[in-house]
């Protein structure tokens, strides 16, 4: 089940390009909009087959916007599958050629809870169904976007230019990380930071930035030291490990703590650290003196924002990506996590010394899934983030 927040707007890729598809239908048929016993209101929209489509809550007038692609709407009473008290009424417009918007007139504020598009085997046929819950104007107003005029190509999930991603490839240079089967980790994690980057740039308005463009060495204080002049928000290191003793595999995401979740993380951090020694400068006693101020630090707030990053990468992760390791969220030492005041988390993508996340990690489609699984957990995050922001703040 795929989870939206308020005024999200998503670009979800059901079927190939657009060139690739013929007109889809909306079947009237099993298509409703009603309101939920327990709260809420459910829709449920049948397609001859799956489209890619953008959806999002506008303000005027209140609405659910939903933008179809190569779907006919065509002798199709829309008000006829209206069930709800809540929606005052239901309007389609053709925007292009291959375009069509369906807007669902709202009388109060909602945001979307669940969206999710499935599939069926047998004729290729699709299900939309999307949740809405009740929210109020101030939750509504902190996400709230004009109407959008899509005939450029850009897709904005968000519009928030301020907000900067600081993307860091691991190793580099001298340091290569982790060798299997002809590849460097190095620069598999350069392929894989450009792949995130671009999503970002496509699906988002924020500011993206890398520690590294190349297969350059860098330190763990460099690559803090561009995050905190970069003035980041959020920092995400990227690494495919491969380990010393016995068997993992799938991705992982660690958050920073002094004690390591077990063994193999305490491994992993150590040898991630290793570029302060290959650049000569030894920060392990520094580190010792300042670690626990830094954590106390991150406690106060970065350390729960951190988390929070976390958990939505897993939760998208895992509905989108099924190659996640047997323990997906742990904790060890890595140094280039304790910037105290900025959100940072390391994502192990995959082990490079099992067969099946190597080739995951050398294929280009794989990239692209991980690369728009990733820009939408941290587009959830954003939301929830500044809504949690206006509730301490009231």
């Amino acid at each position: 089940m795929i989870k939206l927040f308020p005024s999200f707007l998503f670009l979800f890729l059901a079927t190939p390009l657009v060139s690739e598809v013929s007109f889809a239908r909306l079947i009237k048929e099993n298509s409703f909009a009603k309101d939920r016993f327990f709260g809420g209101i459910e829709i449920n929209l049948q397609l001859s087959q799956g489209v890619p489509y953008k959806i999002w809550m506008d303000r005027d007038p209140l609405s659910l916007i939903i933008d179809f692609n190569v779907l006919n709407f065509n002798g199709i009473d829309l008000e006829k599958i209206n069930q709800s008290k809540n929606i005052k009424s239901i309007e389609i417009k053709e925007l292009d050629t291959e375009w069509s918007r369906l807007s669902f007139h709202l009388a109060d504020y909602w945001a979307i809870e669940n969206t999710e598009m499935s599939i069926s085997p047998q004729d290729n046929s699709a299900s939309l169904s999307i949740f809405l819950k009740s929210i109020s104007e101030g939750i509504f107003s902190l996400t709230d976007k004009p109407n959008k005029d899509f005939s450029s190509n850009k897709i904005s999930a968000i519009e928030n230019n301020d907000f900067v991603v600081v993307l860091d490839p691991g190793h580099g240079g001298r340091d290569p990380g982790a060798e299997a089967g002809g590849y460097r980790e190095s620069s598999l994690m350069l392929e894989l930071a450009e792949a995130v980057k671009e999503s970002l740039i496509r699906n988002t308005d924020f500011k993206v930035v890398l520690t590294r463009t190349e297969d350059k060495f860098l330190s763990l204080e460099d690559r803090i030291t561009i995050a905190s002049q970069s003035d980041a928000n959020l920092f995400i290191s990227l690494h495919a490990d491969a380990v010393i003793e016995g068997e993992a595999s799938g991705t992982t995401v660690y958050l920073l703590s002094d004690k390591a979740t077990d063994k193999m993380s305490a491994q992993l951090a150590s040898r991630h650290d290793r570029s302060e020694i290959l650049r000569g400068v030894d920060l392990s006693g520094l580190d010792s003196q300042v670690a626990s101020v830094l954590l106390d630090m991150a406690r106060q707030e970065t350390k729960p924002r951190s988390e929070a990053v976390a958990s939505f990468i897993l939760k998208v992760f895992k509905e989108k990506i099924t190659e996640l390791s047997s323990q997906p969220l742990r904790y060890a030492a890595f140094s280039v996590l304790k910037s105290p005041d900025i959100p940072s988390i390391l994502i192990e993508a995959g082990f490079m010394s099992t067969s099946s996340d190597l080739q995951n990690l050398t294929t280009k489609k794989w990239r692209r899934e991980f690369a728009d699984s990733l820009t939408e957990a941290i587009s959830r995050w954003y939301v929830r983030d500044k809504e949690n922001k206006v509730l301490l703040r009231e």
